[in-house]
């Protein structure tokens, strides 16, 4: 994928020089520490403590999240159907979070 990138994409040596400016190292950065390096760790420990199905409950609620935040921060506009997912999205969120009784089959029973 990378050869075919330096091969058919436009711009794609001078995308390579480094000379990004500030806003776009900064981004990077924030993208660096906190997408991968905070965000893997409490993934991590998550798993650890909680266990698989409850920590993969984020990938419901990161959906949700990012459209409150846009329609906050950058007056992006939540539609009907954006209401319909976010309300999807959260039941998964909940059905996996949710404690399931766990019952002994009666040959097990003594």
């Amino acid at each position: 994928m990378l050869v075919a990138a330096l091969i058919f994409e436009p711009g794609v040596f001078a995308a390579l020089s480094g000379n990004w400016g500030m806003t776009a190292w900064l981004s990077w950065f924030f993208l660096v520490i906190f997408g991968s390096l905070i965000g893997y760790t409490t993934y991590m420990r998550l798993l650890r403590d909680i266990g698989a199905s409850r920590a993969g409950s984020y990938a419901f609620v990161s959906p949700v999240i990012a459209v409150v935040l846009g329609a906050l921060f950058f007056s992006e506009r939540v539609t009907f159907f954006d209401v319909i997912g976010i309300i999807v999205m959260l039941s998964g969120a909940y059905l996996a979070m949710a404690e399931v009784p766990t019952t002994k089959p009666a040959a097990f029973e003594t």
